[in-house]
């Protein structure tokens, strides 16, 4: 049981960690010109 708890403990940090580096990017190049940066890194 502790085992499985350890297990979903870091799946769910490495979720939350994805989920902050995503909005952070977004943020990020949101804050500059939004048309150009965008289409610049696709």
């Amino acid at each position: 049981m502790t085992k499985f708890f350890k297990v979903i403990g870091i799946v769910s940090l490495i979720l939350l960690l994805i989920a902050l580096g995503i909005f952070v990017y977004f943020k990020f190049f949101f804050s500059f010109d939004a048309d150009q940066t965008i289409f610049k890194f696709i």
